[in-house]
């Protein structure tokens, strides 16, 4: 499936408590913690499922560290980005968005899912109704003149 390059940020959320609260305890700016939180979607959409807002499960806290460029402790980073609403884990899931249907972002990729697969289901529909009207010209007809010269 084609990656998703639609990251958008809800109206206001450089304002939000908990990107305060974000950037706060990880003693970074307020665009800086914008940043991260911007980042973890797109490497949600980039690497992820961008339905369900969770990253495969051999992404580790380094990894998520990583992508999104924080320098510091990578356990510290996860914790204060779970404490704040933006990442949780589950052991045999891993890293996950828990609101991820909630945001702007995962609402459209939801959407675009529903539109690629009702597309998809179209296109069955016709190529089936195409195949039943070639067979009905395959069969003989009833005038049998016409069919052997």
């Amino acid at each position: 499936m084609a990656a998703l390059n639609f990251v958008a940020i809800e109206d206001g959320l450089e304002d939000d408590p908990k990107l305060l609260s974000l950037a706060r305890v990880l003693r970074v700016s307020r665009p800086t913690a914008f940043w991260f939180v911007f980042r973890l979607r797109r490497f949600i959409l980039q690497s992820g499922d961008h339905i369900h807002g969770s990253l495969p499960k051999k992404f580790n806290a380094d990894d998520v560290a990583s992508f999104l460029g924080f320098e510091g402790d990578s356990r510290r980073l996860i914790d204060a980005l779970k404490k704040q609403g933006f990442l949780g884990y589950r052991k045999g899931r891993g890293f996950y968005h828990p609101m991820w249907t909630d945001t702007i972002t995962g609402r459209y990729a939801c959407r675009r899912e529903e539109d690629r697969l009702r597309h998809e289901r179209s296109r069955q529909e016709k190529s089936s109704e195409t195949d039943r009207a070639s067979a009905e010209v395959r069969r003989p007809s009833a005038d049998v003149s016409a069919d052997h010269p």
